[in-house]
């Protein structure tokens, strides 16, 4: 990977333009300057920085990027403070895991806030600190020039990374590679009704594959039991209230298996 890219890419790149706007100390009202050349003690500047503010796994994942001696050649800022809540979200490491990955996942700071609020035990963040704590070390906005390109280097980086293990949740999780009800589980969100009827409808669908495989294969055992199962699947989708989108669809689908005598107390 190019180095000049890791900028790009790196979820703290904001911080990073943050402390070379400071060591600047000029007016607050820009908001966005050009910096052609690095300047003297700019690099100790934002090394003390990162050690003040930053801890875990977002000062180290930050580390990497200092260490290639690339900087932006434009400072461009719609947030120039922390908030201290923004702040409070990287000091927990579980909270900070969650936001992280549910933004990677495209929720929004309003959405994340109203998620958090499920888990026990836990203070609640307003909308505005967890835009601030995003904007400033994990940030994968499109309006801050973010798009699905960076979204695979990052995780290309982080697999490649020496602390890929402090990000093994984000990759297992966060980059769409995982049925959001395991999502939801691992996370301790609230499931609701719809996510798990499109699981089981999703299972119901591999089965009839795996039943249509067998059959290919001449596989009379496999079939009759992915047979049965589709058959209980049936009912467990109809006991939830699954409806099919065609009445059409409902028609052409016939379950022709009688019905097990475990399952008959249920109907």
């Amino acid at each position: 990977m190019a180095v000049p890219f890791l900028i790009s890419i790196s979820p703290s790149r904001k911080f990073f333009e943050l402390c070379l706007w400071k060591h600047l100390d000029i007016n607050q009202r820009h908001k966005s300057i050009s910096y052609p050349r690095l300047k003297r003690g700019a690099v100790k500047y934002i090394r003390d920085e990162a050690k003040r503010l930053l801890v875990g796994p977002t000062h180290c994942l930050f580390l990497q990027v200092l260490k290639q001696k690339i900087y932006p050649k434009t400072l461009s800022l719609r947030w120039k403070t922390i908030l201290p809540g923004s702040l409070e979200i990287m000091y927990d490491p579980q909270i900070r895991e969650f936001v992280e990955i549910l933004s990677l996942l495209g929720s929004t700071p309003l959405e994340i806030s109203q998620e958090l609020r499920s888990l026990p035990y836990v203070k609640r963040f307003t909308e505005k600190e967890i835009e601030g704590y995003c904007y400033f070390f994990w940030n994968n906005y499109e309006k801050d020039g973010w798009s699905i390109d960076k979204t695979i280097a990052l995780q290309n980086l982080l697999n490649q990374s020496a602390i890929s293990t402090d990000y093994a949740k984000h990759l297992r999780l966060g980059f769409g590679d995982t049925a959001r009800l395991r999502v939801a589980i691992e996370l301790g969100l609230d499931c609701t009704p719809d996510v798990i009827l499109d699981e089981a409808y999703r299972g119901f669908c591999q089965g009839i594959l795996k039943k249509n495989e067998a059959l290919k294969m001449n596989d009379s055992e496999s079939a009759d039991t992915w047979s049965k199962i589709l058959v209980r699947d049936t009912h467990i989708l109809k006991n939830m209230g699954w409806q099919p989108h065609s009445t059409e669809l409902s028609e052409k689908i016939k379950v022709t298996q009688e019905t097990p005598d475990f399952l008959k107390s249920v109907t």
